[in-house]
């Protein structure tokens, strides 16, 4: 073939783009093949898993899996090998990893499948969860601290959202309404604890101060709904 042939010019130039791609990916791309080893590993994988890229290439996939997975890990390959059908292939899912030190972290885990003349191959992309988990937990954590400073008040507390929907609502709330926390998260608090004959008025005026509308309002008082209607509560 001649050396300047733009068949293998275009062949080329797809080939460095490939290359490029997958180098500059944020994400940890991985190629194996059908036993498992790993044939192509980009630098952002090499980082997530704490190895230089020599060490990966060449290396089963499995070290980068504990246990029990890493035991099984060719078996699951030989299962879809022989009988074509997917556990995983196709199906993003949350899976563990482990690094190089021992670590063992969360992320996500997508696989294809690319069929050549006589063999095949298969592409892992995984993104790292850490952050992410960290972030929902201390979420969480907060949200669990927030309940417990509220459950100690002697008093109705409730958070409604922009919806009118009850977000959260203290144990004495709960108390006071007749209502099981999981019954009023999520309802509409106007349906379900105003009084009718001042509901639509407190709907307004809510919907005017949550749009950012500075009112003067006189303090007042009003009946709240529960299990059954209970007296008036402020």
């Amino acid at each position: 073939m001649n050396p300047q042939d733009p068949h293998r010019t275009a062949f080329s130039d797809a080939t460095l783009r490939f290359e490029a791609i997958i180098e500059t990916a944020t994400d940890a791309i991985i190629l194996i093949d059908e036993s498992g080893t790993m044939e192509m590993v980009n630098q952002s994988a090499a980082r997530m898993f704490g190895y230089a890229i020599q060490e990966m290439i060449g290396r089963n996939i499995r070290m980068l899996m504990p246990s029990p997975h890493q035991e099984k890990h060719d078996g699951y390959i030989q299962n879809y090998v022989q009988t074509g059908i997917r556990k995983i292939i196709g199906i993003g899912r949350e899976v563990e990893a482990i690094r190089k030190d021992g670590h063992i972290f969360p992320c996500r885990l997508s696989v294809s499948e690319v069929k050549l003349h006589n063999r095949r191959i298969f592409t892992g992309i995984l993104h790292d969860l850490t952050e992410q988990k960290q972030t929902q937990k201390a979420l969480q954590e907060e949200k669990e601290r927030a309940q417990r400073y509220l459950d100690v008040a002697n008093t109705l507390i409730v958070v409604i959202d922009r919806n009118h929907k009850i977000a959260l609502v203290n144990n004495k709330g709960s108390d006071i309404l007749g209502y099981a926390e999981e019954e009023l998260l999520g309802k509409d608090w106007f349906d379900l604890c105003i009084d009718a004959a001042v509901r639509d008025k407190l709907r307004f005026v809510f919907d005017r101060m949550i749009s950012g509308e500075r009112m003067n309002l006189d303090y007042f008082e009003n009946p709240v709904s529960h299990v059954p209607l209970c007296s008036a509560c402020s």
